[in-house]
């Protein structure tokens, strides 16, 4: 059985520096997502140095799902073709990183992250002094390849308000991700009254998956919204739904 290795969100900082003479890598990868057209047999991604001192990377590749619980599933991928898998950028110049892709059945999309992992510099751990630490960066870059045709189907698969909360679940059985910087939901009363509108950060949902948010709501509110409607994201990566089936603690 393979292990799923669990890689964090988008930028992770392996060792966090308390101290003042701290040395860390200035560097970006871009574009972040990316997305591959179906039938695309390559993509590319840029890395810039933008420090004093060389960065070494190491390039790896996952497969990506999500748990019920909407956490990350990331599994080793070999189906990609990496090059190079390991790199030098020099200070405040770029380097090149491309992927060749497998061919697809093109009836859904297919995701997966590309981590950069910084790798130690010796000159850098020889250069802090005293109380200093060197922090290590890495990146982790969604990669989508395309379906051939797109189908929005999503729905609020579950809604639970509390006193002062509201707890929703999210789900996607399109064939695309959902990509919201923000979720927001609204409430109404039977009168089609707003009794809430709030907004709570988003992030990815992959098709297939569904993923909770929890918002704050006014006191009040939790007993005369009848019906919650929820929107996410933008274009074909858009999340727009609502219900009336709705589970309720107030006191």
């Amino acid at each position: 059985m393979k292990r799923s290795s669990a890689i964090p969100l988008a930028a992770v900082v392996a060792l966090l520096a308390l101290g003042a003479g701290a040395l860390a890598a200035d560097y970006s990868v871009s574009p972040i997502p990316v997305a591959v057209p179906i039938g695309a047999k390559t993509a590319s991604m840029t890395v810039r140095n933008r420090g004093s001192q060389p960065l070494n990377l190491a390039v790896r590749v996952f497969a990506w799902k999500q748990s019920a619980e909407s956490a990350m599933i990331l599994t080793p991928d070999t189906t990609l073709v990496v090059y190079p898998r390991s790199l030098t950028v020099a200070p405040s110049t770029q380097r090149t990183v491309r992927i060749g892709l497998p061919a697809t059945s093109g009836n859904e999309e297919i995701a997966y992250r590309v981590l950069f992992e910084e790798l130690p510099d010796p000159k850098a751990l020889t250069a802090v002094k005293g109380s200093g630490v060197v922090v290590r960066t890495n990146i982790g870059v969604p990669l989508f390849v395309e379906p051939e045709k797109t189908t929005a189907a999503q729905k609020i698969s579950g809604a639970v308000l509390k006193h002062t909360s509201l707890d929703l679940k999210l789900e996607n059985d399109g064939d695309v991700h959902i990509e919201p910087t923000n979720v927001t939901a609204v409430g109404t009363d039977a009168s089609g009254k707003q009794t809430f509108s709030v907004t709570t950060p988003g992030w990815y949902i992959l098709h297939g998956a569904t993923r909770g948010f929890t918002f704050v709501i006014p006191a009040g509110a939790c007993a005369s919204t009848t019906s919650i409607a929820a929107t996410a994201g933008t274009g074909r990566n858009m999340f727009k739904g609502s219900t009336t089936q709705i589970t309720r603690s107030c006191s």
